[in-house]
């Protein structure tokens, strides 16, 4: 079956160009010796070439976000991903985990071990808190 024959190949091409604004159906098509068809059978488990790409821009920026580069603006790690339009990567980021990207980072940021700052199991911030450290794919 050709599409599985490019789905680990071409999975890890946008893994390895994620930073690449220009990542989509058309590179994927420079990049293998696939047709358009081939390319697009490949990627539909997943949504779709544009999609995946998004999700997993997300996906990465969510872990910059709270583990690789906390101090990092969010508008730096939009455009290290490839998102040029921070306003579109803010709305993306919330339309996908259901909080803007600036929320996220405030909810890990604040201090743990105070008993008065824990989040109690069940609260707000402790179920942001579980399912954004779940969702980052660092467990």
């Amino acid at each position: 079956d050709r599409p599985a024959k490019w789905r680990k190949p071409m999975l890890d091409f946008i893994e390895d160009n994620l930073n690449d604004p220009d990542l989509g159906i058309e590179t994927l098509l420079q990049a293998f010796p696939a047709s358009r068809a081939v390319v697009y059978r490949t990627m539909e488990e997943f949504g779709g070439v544009a999609k995946l790409i998004l999700r997993r821009r997300l996906e990465r920026a969510l872990g910059m976000i709270l583990f690789e580069s906390p101090e990092t603006s969010l508008r730096a790690i939009a455009q290290c991903l490839g998102i040029s339009n921070s306003s579109q990567f803010s709305k993306a980021f919330k339309r996908h985990f259901g909080v803007p990207p600036g929320e996220a980072r405030e909810a890990f940021s604040q201090p743990m071990g105070i008993a008065s700052q824990d989040p109690v199991p069940g609260s707000d911030r402790a179920v942001l808190m579980r399912e954004l450290h779940e969702r980052s794919g660092h467990l």
